[in-house]
């Protein structure tokens, strides 16, 4: 015997049942791993030999203003993006391997009011 529920589950959508798989953006990289002064223009200056960057930054903590240790970098063109992460994952920046992974793609975040 079958449950009733069944049938009911498997056509909800997974979204439905927070169960979202964020897909990977074929134009961004995540890098984490940086030395803790690298700047964002410093991320830039390094992966700029494989293609023409659209956004690089170095995530900063709100509360000291300190790096976290990991960025972002956005190329024009994928083919640019993907050599980028063949070249460097795992490369040596200022003593530290770093590791270059596809970033995944950021769903709108909902805004709550607070009254």
């Amino acid at each position: 015997s079958r449950c009733a529920l069944a049938p009911a589950l498997r056509t909800t959508p997974r979204t439905a049942l927070g169960l979202t798989m964020q897909q990977d953006d074929p134009l961004k990289l995540f890098v984490g791993g940086l030395p803790w002064a690298l700047t964002s223009d410093d991320l830039r200056e390094v992966f700029a030999e494989f293609g023409s960057i659209t956004e690089s930054n170095v995530v900063y903590d709100r509360e000291t203003g300190r790096s976290r240790g990991f960025g972002f970098v956005a190329y024009s063109e994928e083919p640019s993006a993907d050599a980028a992460l063949k070249a460097m994952d795992q490369a040596e920046i200022g003593g530290r391997t770093i590791n270059v992974k596809f970033a995944k793609m950021r769903e709108a975040r909902q805004s709550f009011n607070r009254n």
